[in-house]
């Protein structure tokens, strides 16, 4: 997987607890302003948070810096302890066949439908001059 891919992870737990593993996360984090086209999105929702990173045009190399601080961040969110978070992740590469995804924890509050596809649209034509 040593071309370009784009993705992201969402994070998700009751806000009490999102708001500690945030900032746990936040304590060990490498720089998110030195990563490439990153999307960070913080939602709240009644009693829960949702934290969304979304990436672009990344480099799938496991010793990249980005890639592993994905990765850890997805890692350690998984490994929370009582199973209060809940989460999912999607890749796509740049061949169309490689679309990846993974999930954890109870998923009731949102709906995430990865897929890949194309929207193909012919304009009406225009009109001819004097015609």
């Amino acid at each position: 997987m040593g071309y370009r891919s784009d993705g992201g992870m969402v994070i998700f737990g009751p806000k009490d607890i999102m708001t500690a593993h945030l900032a746990a996360l936040r304590m060990t984090q490498t720089n998110l302003d030195a990563w490439t086209c990153p999307e960070l999105c913080i939602y709240e929702a009644g009693e829960r948070m949702f934290f969304r990173l979304e990436y672009c045009d990344w480099k799938w190399y496991d010793d990249y810096p980005e890639i592993a601080e994905f990765s850890r961040i997805w890692q350690e969110s998984e490994e929370r302890e009582h199973g209060e978070l809940g989460g999912f992740r999607w890749r796509f590469g740049e061949d169309d066949s490689d679309i990846d995804q993974d999930s954890f924890g109870e998923n009731a509050y949102f709906k995430v439908v990865v897929e890949r596809h194309a929207v193909f649209e012919i304009p009406d034509p225009p009109e001819t001059p004097g015609g």
